[in-house]
């Protein structure tokens, strides 16, 4: 329990430096999960886990500690980027200025601006055959197009089909596998915890932007993606030596 109280703020603070509507969203709705689950896990009285009050209190308090600990960085990163004479005038304007300064960093995004640079790369990779199957020799003018917001369309756009689909091949024999060690992926927290993890970062995440094609966020993330599947091929032979020979 120590560890996880401990790193609830700093994931806090991680997610509000970041600016990422997204990745707050991933961590209030992961807190709350982990809650649920050690909750039901705890339920079952066979498995002789922690139960009582104080135990279950350290786990909701995760939360609120990341939830509080984003709001708290980003007022005091606003506090230090402006004097507090601008919103302290009144109650309603302190109210509304502190709401402002908390989540100034999460301005609504561009919902067309979106699309309309989605339906350039879709153009352009449908735009021949031979861009289609092998990309484009040169990347997009990155003063005007920075980014794909979506490592997809960036990869096939960049390399083409017929390189998308060791990418695609990937992502298909990981679901097979999750599939067929279901039951085992279940049952472990740890193995459960890393199969959403990586699901997460695999499709979501790089649906909505090109994490993998960026260096920190793409060794993270196929090194993880590496780790389950050398997991899940353990469990498999474990499995098959386990199986009776006819």
């Amino acid at each position: 329990r120590v560890p996880v109280i401990v790193l609830a703020p700093l994931m806090g603070i991680y997610i509000a430096a970041s600016g990422s509507r997204l990745a707050a969203g991933y961590a209030i709705a992961g807190c709350a999960a982990f809650a649920v689950h050690r909750m039901t896990i705890d339920s079952d009285k066979s498995r002789g886990l922690h139960s009582g009050w104080s135990y279950h209190a350290s786990i909701w308090a995760v939360l609120p500690l990341v939830i509080g600990s984003w709001a708290a960085y980003n007022f005091l990163v606003s506090w230090a980027a402006g004097p507090m004479a601008e919103w302290s005038s009144g109650a309603g304007t302190l109210a509304g200025g502190m709401y402002a300064k908390i989540f100034s960093g999460y301005e609504v995004v561009n919902a067309q601006a979106r699309l309309d640079v989605w339906q350039y790369y879709v153009h352009g990779i449908f735009s021949g055959a031979s861009t289609f199957l092998l990309g484009h020799s040169e990347p997009p003018d990155r003063h005007i197009w920075a980014s794909a917001h979506n490592y997809y369309l960036d990869y096939i756009y960049n390399f083409g089909a017929i390189a998308a689909n060791v990418i695609a091949g990937l992502c298909v024999f990981t679901a097979i596998r999750l599939y067929q060690m279901r039951k085992y992926v279940v049952l472990s927290p740890t193995m459960m915890g890393l199969a959403v993890v990586v699901l997460i970062l695999v499709l979501p995440d790089n649906l909505m932007k090109v994490s993998m094609r960026q260096p920190y966020p793409a060794i993270i993330t196929f090194f993880l993606w590496g780790l389950l599947l050398a997991r899940i091929e353990s469990l498999r032979a474990t499995d098959m030596r386990r199986q009776p020979v006819a």
